[in-house]
């Protein structure tokens, strides 16, 4: 029969809080496995398995610190810190597939066509939520949520959990990096704005020319028509799009609290 001594078991229970601290946060924000749609049940199945292999893995360290004390508290709020920004690094490349898709929508006239998003928690137009569900499939598809808990568990091997901190350089490359991004998405519509432009501006013309034709019947299943052919022509280029976005956010991922993952 093992018999642990119970200081060790406080040890574990100690690191093992903090180590869970920092995996429920990044869960909590990251694509496809922060979904409002995932039962919260279904992500404490996979937090608590994912803590109890990863402490284990933790560089040894100096004796833990006393539960509940003030630098135990506050190394649980710098974990939790730290989680939210890693999960929203990645988020973000959702969001800025959202603005595309938004964009799109509204010049296309289905700004109207308002759907609850459970990813987000906010009504999508319905371009940005097909936006969404596709780019959600290929990040699996393309094994980045395996890339994820990678990068999450070497994050606990580069820095001890207690001595961890946010690295505000990274933190100040991460939003100089999504204002980059969401710039990307504006390039990912740019295209389809372009030719609803040149629609409405032939529409406007036929008007002036001939008044009597009925506009509206004439000019919104035309844009319709056209924005889904135009979003048919740019679906094969979303797998290379998120894979570039991706590998630049790797690195920023990483460079949170250590190196970049493999």
């Amino acid at each position: 029969m093992i018999e642990l001594p119970a200081d060790q078991i406080l040890s574990w229970l100690q690191t093992g809080l903090l180590v869970m601290a920092r995996i429920a946060s990044v869960l909590m924000l990251a694509p496809v496995f922060g979904e409002r749609g995932i039962p919260p049940t279904v992500r404490l199945m996979l937090v608590l398995p994912l803590t109890v292999l990863v402490v284990p893995l933790l560089p040894e360290q100096a004796a833990p610190l006393p539960m509940f004390s003030a630098g135990w508290v506050a190394a649980m709020a710098q974990q939790v810190l730290i989680g939210i920004a890693m999960g929203l690094t990645l988020r973000l490349i959702f969001e800025a597939f959202a603005l595309a898709g938004e964009l799109i929508a509204n010049s296309m006239g289905l700004g109207f066509a308002q759907l609850a998003d459970p990813v987000r928690g906010v009504s999508t137009p319905i371009v940005g939520q097909f936006l969404i569900v596709v780019a959600s499939l290929l990040f699996v598809s393309t094994g980045a949520h395996l890339t994820l808990i990678d990068g999450l568990v070497d994050s606990f091997r580069n820095r001890p959990v207690a001595d961890s901190a946010l690295n505000w350089a990274s933190i100040r490359l991460m939003l100089d990096w999504a204002g980059s991004l969401f710039a990307g998405g504006v390039q990912l519509a740019l295209p389809v704005l372009a030719a609803m432009l040149a629609v409405n501006l032939g529409i406007g013309v036929l008007g002036r020319s001939a008044p009597t034709i009925n506009l509206m019947a004439v000019g919104f299943p035309l844009t319709l028509v056209l924005g889904l052919t135009m979003l048919q022509w740019l679906l094969p280029s979303l797998a290379t799009l998120l894979g570039t976005w991706l590998d630049s956010a790797w690195p920023v991922f990483g460079g949170l609290v250590g190196e970049a993952p493999h």
